[in-house]
């Protein structure tokens, strides 16, 4: 793949932790975020942060980390986020722990979030209202390959209710590609 050379790399989400009005409380998350972490990617801190800085506060974070890594650095980088975030130690095939993520959620719409991608920080607010505003059964992003093999979502393609099977078109393609 051909690498941008005008991008801004300086830019990217995550870098730093911004204060924000986090709302700790409340009774249900509306979006479970899941990470299967096998290996860490790139700074611990930077993929955290892009998280912590979501405009979007009503989430829940599920980590699934391998039991190779130590869990004391994520919760270092979490304390504070306690009550929004559960990290398991868990080895396994990654279809399976993130079966197992999904049944410890407890909201209606799950969001992918692999340990190698960057999110700017009004994604889980753009996710959150395009499912809504659509009745969207799916969502996904295209990505731009920053460096190190860093992905940073973009433009967000939406799959509503009526349009289920080119939703599937999609996801069986993606499962041949992988």
């Amino acid at each position: 793949m051909e690498e941008i050379d005008f991008f801004d790399f300086n830019k990217q989400p995550g870098l730093k932790k911004e204060k924000n009005c986090l709302c700790n409380s409340f009774e249900k998350p509306l979006i479970t975020i899941v990470s299967v972490v096998e290996k860490i990617d790139l700074n611990v801190e930077q993929f955290i942060n892009c998280i912590l800085n979501q405009t979007f506060f009503y989430w829940e974070w599920i980590i699934i980390i391998n039991e190779s890594i130590d869990e004391n650095i994520f919760r270092s980088l979490l304390q504070g986020y306690e009550n929004k975030t559960k990290i398991f130690r868990k080895n396994g095939d990654i279809l399976e722990l993130k079966d197992f993520a999904i049944k410890e959620s407890n909201s209606e719409f799950i969001f992918n979030f692999n340990s190698n991608v960057l999110i700017d920080k009004t994604t889980l607010e753009t996710f959150y209202f395009s499912m809504i505003t659509n009745n969207a059964s799916m969502i996904y992003s295209n990505s731009v390959i920053l460096k190190d093999n860093v992905l940073c979502n973009g433009v967000i393609d939406i799959f509503a209710d009526n349009n289920c099977e080119l939703a599937m078109k999609f996801i069986n393609n993606a499962l041949q590609i992988n």
